[in-house]
């Protein structure tokens, strides 16, 4: 997939993208989450776009209140440009 959205960004094209981080210390919560959706690795998303520049590259863990039951969640995001 990043292949080909890489292939049709225009040259100095950006692309702005997040992605659910597996942590081991940080456990799913049971809120009606779907428990079969993949969650990458850190560093994952952003070794698809090695041959980019990157203008933001972070890894945040934050808390979240869905579904009413307390939890944390970890969140890579990424902010490449095509050079």
């Amino acid at each position: 997939m990043f292949d080909s959205l890489k292939e049709h960004t225009a040259p100095s094209g950006l692309h702005a993208i997040n992605a659910f981080v597996e942590k081991p210390f940080i456990r799913r919560a049971d809120d009606g989450e779907r428990k079969d959706r993949k969650l990458w690795k850190s560093v994952e998303l952003f070794m698809y776009y090695h041959d980019w520049m990157f203008l933001r590259a972070d890894e945040e863990i934050f808390d979240c209140n869905s579904g009413g039951i307390p939890h944390k969640h970890c969140m890579d995001i990424l902010v490449a440009q095509k050079v």
